[in-house]
């Protein structure tokens, strides 16, 4: 069987790597890399069966259409997060005949009610980062902020004084320059690999870790370090903040953004708190269901399982995104007529 790394070539976060790094671990080999902003074209040498965990974002904002892998791919769904824009995607009959097809689908959040009422079976697996294993020890003895405010950082220096180092991340490429998104997107897989070995090296050494990234705080989890979560109460600059990451608060030790704001953080970063075993269940259910997968490729029990054929599922793809084509005219027409109003009101 082939194998091929489901991820996101042009991220701006590096919390997509790092799902990216946890799937490819239960490889035997890797053969391919699928980008999911470009599964739907994806082609493999002679049309040979490639195997792929499909977990994380199936798809990033504003690209629902992507998603609809030829019949030589053959996903296993699991820790796999469906953005709500997608759903009105999931609704077309032929989606919704391969979402079946390939179920159970284990997913990233707790509701699964939208599956439920297209008849698709689902389960809350949890997210495949829970598996990564855990790395040697240097006990570094520094405190890790990421991605939070800089009041944040502020309240923790006034806490802890100037005798622990606190080391300042970020997840967002971005932030760190155009010049370092753009270079981060044409590395080779093993360099991104490299990476985020590095970076989960710095978490697991860390005295411990305040963030507000999830594929920071997961990862922080298989590595015993101390985390805590730090969210906006109100979700603001988080996208999809509840609908995304509430299903994970069980595993952490937590706090809101204004717990900062009003000195009533409850957490000693001097000698922080073990995190909560809640994870285990969870990790351990995540080795198993994706071993189980792996070893029944390995014995030959996995082979595609053609929904369609090429020419269907090209001219269903061709009418779905005629249809997305329609919906985005429709609302330029609708701008359009609101600013030609708004001109003939003498604005």
């Amino acid at each position: 069987m082939k194998y091929g790394v489901y991820y996101f070539k042009n991220t701006h976060n590096i919390g997509d790597d790092i799902w990216a790094y946890a799937q490819s671990l239960f490889y035997p080999h890797i053969d391919y890399l699928i980008d999911n902003t470009s599964v739907y074209k994806f082609r493999s040498e002679n049309d040979e069966d490639v195997a792929t965990i499909i977990g994380a974002f199936v798809e990033p904002r504003n690209y629902e259409w992507c998603f609809f892998p030829p019949g030589n791919i053959i996903p296993f769904f699991i820790g796999a997060y469906f953005r709500s824009t997608m759903w009105e995607f999931l609704q077309n009959e032929p989606i919704v005949r391969y979402m079946k097809e390939f179920a159970p689908i284990g997913t990233r959040m707790t509701t699964t009610t939208n599956f439920d009422a297209l008849g698709i079976d689902s389960y809350y697996s949890g997210c495949i980062t829970l598996t990564l294993p855990e790395m040697k020890k240097m006990n570094g003895g520094y405190i890790c902020l990421v991605d939070v405010p800089e009041y944040v950082e502020y309240y923790v220096r006034q806490t802890v004084g100037s005798n622990i180092e606190i080391k300042i991340i970020t997840h967002e490429l971005t932030n760190l320059g155009q010049e370092v998104f753009l270079k981060h997107r044409e590395l080779c897989i093993e360099e991104r690999f490299k990476k985020v070995r590095e970076l989960i090296q710095i978490y697991a050494d860390a005295r411990c870790v305040v963030t507000s990234k999830l594929h920071c705080a997961l990862p922080c989890l298989t590595q015993h370090t101390p985390v805590l979560l730090a969210l906006p109460r109100d979700g603001c600059g988080i996208v999809d903040m509840y609908e995304r990451m509430e299903c994970f608060f069980e595993l952490f030790n937590m706090c809101w953004y204004e717990d900062f704001r009003e000195g009533s953080v409850e957490y000693d970063f001097r000698n922080p708190p073990d995190n909560p075993n809640t994870y285990l269940k969870y990790r351990e259910s995540l080795i198993g269901h994706i071993g189980g997968f792996i070893s029944d490729c390995e014995k030959g029990n996995v082979t595609r399982r053609e929904v369609f054929d090429e020419e269907e599922r090209l001219k269903i793809l061709t009418d779905i995104l005629e249809d997305k084509v329609f919906q985005l005219k429709g609302v330029v027409d609708c701008k359009n007529r609101v600013i030609e109003e708004k001109r003939g009101g003498g604005y």
